[in-house]
């Protein structure tokens, strides 16, 4: 989906961004345009480049499943 119509920017920019190494919305606004003409866009744009990063930085859990040997 878009979020930010003025520049073609979709949400999938954002969470690539994050996934490459972008640690701040104000660079990523910069190299895509991003919240750069109306302002429209701006909070929601924000909103989910911080839930981007929470969720890359949140650490994923491995869980072992056991199963019981039956004889």
């Amino acid at each position: 989906m878009y979020i930010c119509i003025c520049n073609a920017v979709k949400e999938s920019a954002i969470e690539q961004a994050v996934a490459t190494g972008t640690r701040c919305f104000d660079e990523f606004s910069k190299r895509t345009g991003c919240s750069q003409v109306c302002g429209t866009c701006k909070c929601d744009a924000q909103a989910l480049f911080s839930e981007a990063l929470a969720a890359q930085r949140r650490p994923t859990r491995k869980f072992e499943v056991q199963v019981a040997a039956y004889a």
